[in-house]
């Protein structure tokens, strides 16, 4: 609980830094670095990793409260942490040894992409992977980039178990993967979800892994349905940019005043009423949120 209680207290403090920093990451169209590192040194990017690797392997409920109150200071920090989070998951189905070489510094960030739009030929040597993926957000401080691709040996599909396609999530060096100037938009605008490629790179088969899988560890986030894992964040950070809203309004609602009228938008009797009805609605967003991630999480531990 002491943990849970010091990443709470970081989330906040962090929170009100990126709020100061808006306009900067806004600007910038990425995270700056520094923030990154922050996030890093305060284990936002570990939330997800087994902890026998050296992550904290943080309750769901734990990471989602983390990005929600992040996401009220800015939300492409926000969604940075969301994404370094479910990447850096990826290591629960890598061997232990693997993964504490990819976390040997405490600063480490994985990011990626899982949609398979990739290939890798699996060699003698190990896969050549040649690929473009979109979305890759928090890219730019990212020390490991993953995309995920379709296997393939001697040009032809290799198979899974069931008979399907098979597809692995490659973990590649963030030095070898080309960043592409692909990210102008007005949302989300500084998570540097830029577009990302490689031509013919070399992974080592132990950087290729299967993310629905989980052979490689046994606790409780192994447990956690994978494509549920990955969805929580987006509807943290929403969560959180609705509080914002409201508080933003809030604020503004005292002093601004409509056309033709002496008194403020916050002694409009309308006013109350619609706030009430966003309030209301939030707040039961938000705990149907909490309450599903509760009873998934308790089926885990049984």
């Amino acid at each position: 609980m002491e943990m849970e209680k010091q990443l709470i207290e970081e989330a906040q403090r962090l929170s009100d830094l990126f709020f100061d920093q808006a306009d900067t990451i806004e600007a910038a169209g990425r995270v700056p670095a520094e923030l990154s590192k922050l996030m890093a040194e305060a284990g936002f990017y570990r939330l997800g990793v087994p902890q026998e690797v050296g992550g904290l392997e943080a309750p769901p409920r734990l990471s989602s409260e983390i990005f929600e109150i992040l996401a009220q200071g800015d939300a492409s920090c926000a969604w940075v942490a969301f994404i370094g989070t479910t990447s850096g998951a990826a290591l629960g189905n890598v061997s232990k040894e693997i993964g504490r070489q990819i976390l040997a510094s405490p600063t480490t960030m994985l990011t990626g992409v899982f949609a398979p739009t990739g290939r890798a030929e699996l060699t003698d040597e190990g896969f050549r992977v040649t690929g473009r993926w979109q979305w890759g957000s928090g890219s730019q401080n990212a020390d490991w980039i993953m995309g995920g691709c379709m296997l393939t040996k001697n040009g032809e599909p290799i198979l899974d178990k069931a008979g399907n396609p098979a597809n692995h999530m490659m973990i590649m060096p963030a030095d070898k993967v080309e960043l592409l100037d692909t990210w102008h938009v007005s949302g989300l605008k500084g998570s540097g979800s830029v577009d990302y490629q490689v031509d013919n790179l070399l992974v080592p088969t132990t950087h290729g892994v299967g993310y629905l899988d989980h052979e490689a560890h046994s606790g409780p986030l192994s447990r956690f349905p994978s494509i549920t894992f990955l969805a929580l964040g987006i509807a943290a950070v929403a969560l959180g940019i609705a509080r914002a809203s409201i508080t933003e309004f809030v604020a503004l609602a005292k002093s601004k005043k409509r056309a033709h009228s002496r008194k403020t938008i916050a002694e409009q009797p309308h006013t109350h009423l619609k706030l009430a009805e966003a309030e209301a609605q939030l707040r039961s967003a938000r705990a149907f949120y909490y309450e599903a991630i509760d009873a998934v999480w308790d089926s885990t531990q049984q």
